[in-house]
Protein backbone atom coordinates (compact mmCIF):
# COMPACT_ATOMS: atom_id res chain seq x y z
CA UNK A 1 0.00 0.00 0.00
CA UNK A 2 1.43 3.39 -1.07
CA UNK A 3 0.93 6.50 1.03
CA UNK A 4 0.08 9.89 -0.47
CA UNK A 5 2.72 12.63 -0.23
CA UNK A 6 6.40 13.11 -0.97
CA UNK A 7 9.43 11.44 0.46
CA UNK A 8 12.23 13.48 2.05
CA UNK A 9 14.51 12.72 -0.90
CA UNK A 10 11.92 13.98 -3.38
CA UNK A 11 11.55 17.23 -1.40
CA UNK A 12 15.33 17.75 -1.24
CA UNK A 13 15.65 17.19 -5.00
CA UNK A 14 12.81 19.64 -5.71
CA UNK A 15 14.37 22.28 -3.45
CA UNK A 16 17.77 21.76 -5.09
CA UNK A 17 16.25 22.30 -8.56
CA UNK A 18 14.42 25.45 -7.40
CA UNK A 19 17.66 26.81 -5.88
CA UNK A 20 19.57 26.25 -9.13
CA UNK A 21 16.86 27.99 -11.15
CA UNK A 22 16.78 30.96 -8.75
CA UNK A 23 20.58 31.33 -8.75
CA UNK A 24 20.62 31.25 -12.54
CA UNK A 25 18.06 34.06 -12.74
CA UNK A 26 19.82 36.48 -10.34
CA UNK A 27 22.41 37.76 -12.88
CA UNK A 28 19.64 38.33 -15.42
CA UNK A 29 17.61 40.35 -12.92
CA UNK A 30 20.66 42.44 -12.03
CA UNK A 31 21.42 43.11 -15.70
CA UNK A 32 17.78 44.01 -16.35
CA UNK A 33 17.76 46.42 -13.40
CA UNK A 34 20.91 48.15 -14.67
CA UNK A 35 19.56 48.46 -18.22
CA UNK A 36 16.34 50.02 -16.86
CA UNK A 37 18.42 52.46 -14.81
CA UNK A 38 20.39 53.46 -17.92
CA UNK A 39 17.14 53.92 -19.86
CA UNK A 40 15.79 56.21 -17.12
CA UNK A 41 18.94 58.33 -17.32
CA UNK A 42 18.55 58.50 -21.08
CA UNK A 43 14.96 59.62 -20.57
CA UNK A 44 16.16 62.48 -18.33
CA UNK A 45 18.47 63.67 -21.12
CA UNK A 46 15.88 63.39 -23.90
CA UNK A 47 13.11 64.96 -21.81
CA UNK A 48 15.37 67.93 -20.97
CA UNK A 49 15.98 68.51 -24.69
CA UNK A 50 12.26 68.25 -25.53
CA UNK A 51 11.35 70.57 -22.64
CA UNK A 52 13.96 73.16 -23.68
CA UNK A 53 12.82 73.13 -27.31
CA UNK A 54 9.15 73.47 -26.37
CA UNK A 55 9.87 76.24 -23.87
CA UNK A 56 11.98 78.23 -26.33
CA UNK A 57 9.20 78.08 -28.92
CA UNK A 58 6.30 78.81 -26.58
CA UNK A 59 7.99 81.61 -24.62
CA UNK A 60 10.07 83.03 -27.51
CA UNK A 61 13.29 82.92 -25.50
CA UNK A 62 16.66 81.27 -25.90
CA UNK A 63 16.99 78.14 -23.76
CA UNK A 64 20.25 76.40 -22.91
CA UNK A 65 20.60 72.73 -22.06
CA UNK A 66 23.82 72.40 -20.10
CA UNK A 67 25.35 68.95 -19.60
CA UNK A 68 27.27 68.95 -16.32
CA UNK A 69 29.57 65.94 -16.62
CA UNK A 70 31.33 66.67 -13.32
CA UNK A 71 28.09 66.32 -11.32
CA UNK A 72 26.07 64.04 -13.66
CA UNK A 73 23.32 66.62 -14.09
CA UNK A 74 21.43 68.26 -16.92
CA UNK A 75 20.40 71.89 -16.44
CA UNK A 76 17.73 73.65 -18.49
CA UNK A 77 18.30 77.41 -18.38
CA UNK A 78 15.95 80.14 -19.61
CA UNK A 79 18.40 82.56 -21.25
CA UNK A 80 15.90 85.42 -21.37
CA UNK A 81 18.45 88.01 -22.50
CA UNK A 82 20.07 85.67 -25.05
CA UNK A 83 23.65 86.20 -23.86
CA UNK A 84 24.46 82.48 -23.52
CA UNK A 85 25.13 82.70 -19.78
CA UNK A 86 23.26 82.09 -16.56
CA UNK A 87 22.27 85.46 -15.13
CA UNK A 88 20.51 86.40 -11.91
CA UNK A 89 16.76 85.96 -12.26
CA UNK A 90 16.90 83.43 -15.11
CA UNK A 91 15.11 80.15 -14.37
CA UNK A 92 17.37 77.12 -13.99
CA UNK A 93 16.04 73.58 -13.63
CA UNK A 94 18.58 70.92 -12.70
CA UNK A 95 17.90 67.22 -13.30
CA UNK A 96 20.13 64.45 -11.93
CA UNK A 97 20.60 61.59 -14.37
CA UNK A 98 20.45 59.00 -11.60
CA UNK A 99 22.58 57.04 -9.19
CA UNK A 100 25.04 54.62 -10.71
CA UNK A 101 25.10 56.43 -14.06
CA UNK A 102 27.75 58.65 -15.59
CA UNK A 103 27.25 61.51 -18.01
CA UNK A 104 30.47 60.51 -19.74
CA UNK A 105 30.91 63.22 -22.37
CA UNK A 106 29.22 65.42 -24.95
CA UNK A 107 30.25 66.73 -28.34
CA UNK A 108 28.66 70.16 -27.74
CA UNK A 109 30.79 73.28 -27.41
CA UNK A 110 31.10 74.02 -23.68
CA UNK A 111 28.75 71.05 -23.09
CA UNK A 112 25.79 73.28 -24.03
CA UNK A 113 22.94 72.76 -26.47
CA UNK A 114 21.29 76.08 -27.29
CA UNK A 115 17.80 76.59 -28.68
CA UNK A 116 17.07 80.03 -30.11
CA UNK A 117 13.79 81.86 -29.51
CA UNK A 118 12.16 79.91 -32.38
CA UNK A 119 13.02 76.48 -30.96
CA UNK A 120 15.87 75.84 -33.41
CA UNK A 121 18.89 73.93 -32.13
CA UNK A 122 21.97 76.00 -32.96
CA UNK A 123 24.18 72.90 -33.29
CA UNK A 124 23.70 69.17 -33.15
CA UNK A 125 25.77 66.77 -31.13
CA UNK A 126 25.85 63.73 -28.91
CA UNK A 127 25.62 62.96 -25.22
CA UNK A 128 27.05 59.68 -23.91
CA UNK A 129 25.78 57.93 -20.78
CA UNK A 130 27.36 54.92 -19.13
CA UNK A 131 25.97 52.57 -16.53
CA UNK A 132 27.20 49.44 -14.83
CA UNK A 133 30.31 47.71 -16.12
CA UNK A 134 29.56 45.40 -19.01
CA UNK A 135 26.49 47.36 -20.09
CA UNK A 136 26.95 49.14 -23.44
CA UNK A 137 26.80 52.95 -23.21
CA UNK A 138 23.93 54.94 -24.68
CA UNK A 139 24.29 57.82 -27.10
CA UNK A 140 21.66 60.54 -27.36
CA UNK A 141 22.17 62.33 -30.66
CA UNK A 142 20.52 65.73 -31.13
CA UNK A 143 19.92 66.98 -34.67
CA UNK A 144 20.89 70.49 -35.70
CA UNK A 145 17.84 72.66 -36.34
CA UNK A 146 15.03 70.37 -35.29
CA UNK A 147 16.46 69.29 -31.94
CA UNK A 148 15.17 65.78 -32.62
CA UNK A 149 16.82 63.24 -30.27
CA UNK A 150 17.78 59.76 -31.39
CA UNK A 151 18.94 57.24 -28.77
CA UNK A 152 20.93 54.10 -29.40
CA UNK A 153 23.43 51.83 -27.75
CA UNK A 154 27.05 52.10 -28.86
CA UNK A 155 30.09 49.91 -28.34
CA UNK A 156 32.14 52.67 -26.68
CA UNK A 157 31.85 56.25 -25.46
CA UNK A 158 32.59 58.60 -28.33
CA UNK A 159 31.51 56.04 -30.95
CA UNK A 160 29.63 58.04 -33.59
CA UNK A 161 28.64 55.04 -35.76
Amino acid sequence: MRRAGFSAIELVIAMFIMTVVMLASVPNLRSYRESVRLQRGTDVVTNAVADARARSRSENISVIVEYRTATNEVAVIDDTNGNGQIDVGERVEVHAIGAGLTLAQTSFTNDQLIFDDHGTAQAGGSIFLTGAEGLPPKRCRVSTGTGHVQVRGVSAVGDEN
